[in-house]
């Protein structure tokens, strides 16, 4: 079984996606053979050396353009703040059948709010990247099929499909945040798909507690979030002056893996209360400090 971070052994199994195909609801529906070969195909084994010396392993799925990988932060063992990048990653597409390839991959950014990671890898005809839909028509029981590679290589190479079913829909702030699952999810599915009875993908994680475990999914729609890069903090500075300008440094803290962020903007406001003066100023994504991981922070002034 491949070791797990220390702050994220309780981090169990997968994250998924959600791909929309079909409306109709059919608890025990088996999925059609042409999506289960398409996600079969998009899912793929993770393979990292870390700074000491481990190897760990887990799942992944092809996602929104060719040669991107989304898998787990704690996959890439960097959930923690203060850890660093892998000394190596390997991604194995299609394994277990006779167009396996190993691929060496690069870490391109990772989201530790929701546990995610992208990698990039180079190749011609890699298989078709899955497509990121809407979690938000799941309802408690609906059954979901969990891919990806279970304890690694101890059960083989080929890929494991687990039925598994919702047992919560978990909201924030009236968002859906996370789907419970109950079932079919395993340490080394970190970081492989999920998918309805519609062909409906969830990016999933479990999280140990006490004497049980809860296993969730974690919509797609985080998934497009971290991808398209957001600002997860800001701070201002200390107000200077030069020559007969004044100034105040902001500094903006952004995830943006894919560099999809072209602008940052501020608008500073002046005059008397209630009857303000708008001033803007203005700066570009590289005025903002990046937390996309191996990357030094810029600070915008």
């Amino acid at each position: 079984m491949p070791p797990f971070p220390t702050a994220a052994r309780r981090l169990l199994a997968v994250i998924t996606l959600l791909l929309a195909f079909g409306t109709t609801r059919a608890e025990d529906k088996a999925l059609d053979d042409a999506t289960l070969k398409k996600v079969k195909a998009g899912t793929v084994t993770v393979q990292v050396k870390l700074q000491d010396g481990r190897t760990a392993t887990g799942s992944g799925f092809l996602a929104d353009e060719p040669g991107l990988v989304i898998t787990n932060a704690h996959v890439l063992n960097m959930l923690d703040a203060e850890s660093r990048k892998p000394v190596k990653v390997e991604v194995i597409v299609n394994a277990g059948t006779d167009k396996s390839k190993t691929l060496v991959g690069t870490v391109l950014g990772v989201d530790r709010g929701t546990d995610l990671g992208a990698i990039r890898i180079d190749a011609k005809d890699l298989p078709t990247p899955l497509t990121l839909g809407s979690a938000d028509k799941l309802i408690e029981t609906d059954t979901v099929y969990v891919f990806g590679f279970p304890f690694g290589s101890e059960l083989g190479k080929e890929i494991t499909v687990s039925k598994a079913s919702v047992s919560s829909l978990r909201k924030r702030g009236g968002i859906l945040d996370k789907v419970q699952l109950q079932g079919g999810l395993n340490p080394g599915n970190s970081g492989g798909p999920v998918v309805d009875v519609n062909g409906k993908r969830h990016r999933c994680r479990g999280q140990r507690r006490a004497r049980h475990t809860d296993r969730f999914a974690i919509p797609a729609s985080s998934v497009g979030t971290f991808l398209n890069g957001r600002i997860i903090g800001s701070s201002v500075g200390q107000a200077y002056t030069e020559g007969d300008k004044r100034g105040v440094p902001i500094t903006f803290e952004l995830i943006d893996p894919l560099s999809r962020i072209k602008k940052v903007e501020v608008e500073a406001w002046s005059g008397k209360p209630r009857r303000a003066s708008r001033a803007g100023v203005k700066g570009t994504h590289r005025d903002a400090r990046r937390r996309s991981e191996g990357e030094d922070p810029d600070e915008a002034r």
